[in-house]
């Protein structure tokens, strides 16, 4: 490639915006967003420091693509930094992106590429191709965690990445955009506060079966087990409302996770992940028995009248729950939970590999402290829908036949709800069967825990 293909000017210009106050339903404390220059943001209960010493405006001029070995000598960088303005009690978790990005066509390239260094450590690095659907943000950095007034300081490199090919086509292109840091502050000793300084993965996991990779159990040849093990983690939604209600993040816990145990009022729950309110919703992690969903004496296993006995308002099993809920938790303990919206949709069998937090009809809408999980519920988690006896692993266990609180829309006169074990969602849900009723509650976003790292063997502890 000769020297004036190489010429190709890349324009970056950073916005000076300063916006103060809460951005949203805020999650636990306060959530606040700085947007370039002056970068301080202060609040009654959070305070960060953005620094930008070189100045709002990033411009950089007859740039030649260069090799991965070149990125700390020769790339467009940016420099900036974050700290904590005060010494607090409160831990600040921020990340780092860039938003308000505006590209000519010929910039949307695997070839132009990003990386955020701390020193000379590479943080994350990638390309701008997601912004060919329109999008005009990109996530460069999550859950970094503010302890001290020390600054961190962090160079952002932007560059063409050398092809040893033709690459006339990005001459003379351009970008604009400018650098957003989110921040989210937590008491040190509170559950959400622990949860989110684990690394949380921004990517869509595949709801679909087939993703698992097979293993054969060496004591039953005949029971095939899917591990998802490259799924598994603390995974986050975000910045889409037709998966959470207000486009707030939503954290969940996926796969064969083994630091999300919590212990309260004397049992042992697991953690399903953070509410976009900032709740913690937690799932027992074992059931309170069997039962039959219908409250009809006439509808039986198989037999009898079970027409239109599917619905969770006026099943035994929500009366069941709420029984158990009443008779086992101190009135002191329900005071740290919270009514939540739970969503008792009539699903079709071919939207289980479609998970969202929003429920379609809001008439189905069911608020309550205690109930039982959703298909959606289960399919974040990691389990799948699937009815050939296999098993996925997942933090919720292999627990044999459980209701959920779902309907098979599919299904006619109204006898089943979707059913789990193993890993599996299925359709065996036959209202006048007894299965295992496993409850699900959602606690403060403020809750304080006393104790414990999430550790099977050492819980979370929650008074």
């Amino acid at each position: 490639m000769n020297k004036e293909k190489r010429n190709i000017l890349l324009s970056i210009v950073g916005i000076i915006v300063l916006i103060a106050g809460i951005a949203g339903l805020t999650i636990a404390y306060f959530r606040s967003r700085a947007e370039s220059e002056k970068f301080i943001i202060t609040s009654k209960s959070m305070t960060i420091k953005f620094d930008d010493p070189d100045g709002s405006l990033i411009r950089a001029t007859e740039i030649e693509p260069i090799t991965e070995s070149e990125i700390l000598t020769k790339a467009t960088k940016k420099t900036f930094s974050i700290s904590k303005l005060e010494n607090t009690s409160k831990d600040v978790y921020v990340k780092i992106g860039l938003g308000n990005l505006s590209l000519t066509d010929n910039f949307k390239d695997y070839d132009l590429k990003w990386a955020l260094y701390q020193g000379n450590n590479k943080v994350t690095t990638g390309t701008f191709v997601q912004t060919l659907d329109g999008s005009t943000s990109i996530n460069l950095a999550n859950n970094i965690l503010l302890n001290s007034t020390t600054p961190i300081e962090y160079n952002l490199y932007i560059w063409i990445n050398e092809t040893n090919q033709d690459q006339s086509e990005l001459m003379n292109g351009t970008l604009t955009g400018k650098i957003i840091v989110d921040g989210e502050t937590y008491q040190r000793n509170t559950l959400a506060g622990n949860i989110l300084k684990e690394s949380v993965k921004t990517n869509t996991p595949n709801f679909n079966f087939n993703t698992g990779t097979q293993i054969i159990n060496s004591e039953d040849p005949y029971n095939t087990i899917y591990d998802i093990t490259d799924e598994k983690g603390l995974y986050v939604q975000q910045n889409d409302s037709s998966k959470s209600a207000f486009g707030f993040p939503v954290y969940y816990y996926r796969g064969e996770v083994t630091n999300n145990y919590v212990s309260f009022g004397n049992y042992i729950w697991r953690i399903m992940g953070i509410n976009e309110d900032g709740t913690i919703k937690l799932i027992k992690s074992s059931d309170i028995g069997a039962y039959k969903y219908s409250s009809s004496e006439e509808c039986g296993d198989e037999t009898g009248n079970c027409d239109n006995q599917n619905g969770y308002e006026e099943s035994n099993i929500k009366t069941t729950v709420e029984n158990w809920y009443t008779t086992n938790l101190t009135s002191a303990q329900s005071n740290k939970i919270v009514t939540h919206s739970y969503c008792s949709n009539n699903l079709e069998s071919t939207k289980l590999t479609q998970a969202s937090f929003v429920c379609d009809n809001s008439s189905e809408i069911v608020n309550t402290k205690i109930a039982i999980p959703t298909t959606d519920d289960l399919l974040y988690a990691g389990l799948f829908e699937e009815d050939s006896g296999r098993t996925v692993q997942n933090y919720i266990g292999n627990t044999s036949d459980a209701f959920t609180m779902t309907r098979i829309a599919s299904v006619p006169n109204n006898r089943y709800v979707y059913s789990f074990n193993r890993g599996i969602v299925n359709d065996y849900g036959l209202v006048g069967r007894s299965f295992r009723v496993i409850p699900i509650i959602n606690l403060k976003a403020d809750t304080i825990i006393s104790d414990g790292n999430g550790t099977e063997s050492n819980p979370y502890v929650i008074g």
